[in-house]
């Protein structure tokens, strides 16, 4: 299982099964892919990717992202991954579990093969974007221990 901090969070779609990020922009939403196939679904070149503009209301599927994880048996978001460490942090009732000020934005820095190791869960949550149609599981295991 390959975690990158490319897809931690953020907003996304879903086209012919591949999943693709998306930018709000002057011109609309903007939708990204190092895909030089994706020309043929009407994605422009642009310098060293390509791009398509949407707009809600069209009929496309799109949803947010927030990645989680169950680490030591606590419930962290993953903020991010810098040079092989995963930066976690808490949530609430792991904030409080540890006795951490309940408006402490602490993180933990976790060396990415260890995180990999220990965290017993790792999984998305998805939620709808204003104008798009929802139509993903809400939640995706991307690591989910064996019951």
């Amino acid at each position: 299982m390959i975690l990158n901090k490319e897809n931690l969070h953020g907003n996304y779609t879903i086209i012919h099964g591949t999943v693709l990020r998306m930018y709000f922009s002057q011109q609309g939403w903007e939708i990204i892919s190092n895909d030089i196939s994706f020309e043929r679904f009407g994605f422009i070149k642009k310098e060293n990717y390509l791009y398509k503009i949407v707009h809600e209301n069209q009929g496309i599927s799109a949803f947010n992202i927030h990645t989680f994880c169950l680490y030591k048996n606590d419930k962290y978001e993953i903020g991010n991954i810098v040079r092989n460490i995963v930066i976690l942090s808490p949530e609430l009732e792991t904030k409080q579990k540890l006795g951490i000020y309940i408006n402490d934005d602490r993180r933990f820095e976790i060396p990415y093969d260890e995180f990999l190791k220990d965290a017993e869960e790792i999984w998305e949550e998805r939620s709808p974007i204003n104008g798009f149609v929802f139509d993903v599981d809400p939640v995706y295991y991307k690591k989910k221990r064996d019951t």
